[in-house]
């Protein structure tokens, strides 16, 4: 009763046709630079998570030190109730270098955690500095491709943003970072 391709086994390798193809399991890597118009010390007290002038404390978030000799610290974004985000300092160079680990509990989308580091490369006699972002993102196993490449996306356009609201920042004050924010979440509240 069955028809000559699924007894020769012609359409299970049809059915396979349909079959989700997995992503490969494993860190993924994101790199992304920019010049900011600042000094390399500012645009790291910009980064470092002990600084008042931080861009999230700047900004109002509540940040805490869990443990500064050791570098925890967490923070609370008030538009973000029931998350936290925990981050260990892996790197601090002051006008060098900054990194980090971080991570959200309960666990956001699909990201396990990411580990973040920043150069600050001085430019103009330390009037300017290039600042080089390497992030590796760790997402929740057994995702399809698909899923990870919108993971990848997401987290490109996070990658950027952050860097781009670092370079308000550093450049034009916390006033135009919030009036930045304030922009971007107005225009997505009318695209949507």
């Amino acid at each position: 009763f069955l028809p000559e391709y699924v007894r020769s086994g012609e359409g299970n390798r049809m059915l396979g046709l349909f079959k989700k193809k997995m992503a490969p399991d494993g860190p993924v890597d994101f790199t992304t630079e920019m010049q900011i118009e600042a000094s390399p010390l500012k645009v790291y007290s910009h980064l470092d998570w002990s600084s008042e002038d931080h861009t999230y404390r700047a900004l109002g978030e509540h940040v805490e030190t869990i443990d500064s000799a050791r570098g925890f610290y967490r923070m609370h974004i008030a538009a973000m109730p029931g998350y936290q985000f925990d981050f260990a300092v892996t790197d601090a160079d002051p006008g060098k270098s900054y990194g980090y680990v971080s991570e959200t509990h309960p666990i956001m989308g699909r990201l396990v955690d990411m580990q973040s580091r920043y150069e600050l490369v001085s430019l103009n006699d330390g009037t300017s500095c290039l600042v080089k972002s390497h992030g590796t993102a760790r997402f929740i196993d057994g995702l399809t491709q698909h899923q990870l490449d919108e993971e990848i996306s997401r987290m490109s356009l996070a990658c950027h943003n952050s860097l781009a609201k670092l370079k308000i920042h550093a450049e034009y004050g916390i006033e135009a970072v919030r009036n930045a924010t304030m922009a971007s979440v107005q225009r997505v509240r009318v695209e949507s």
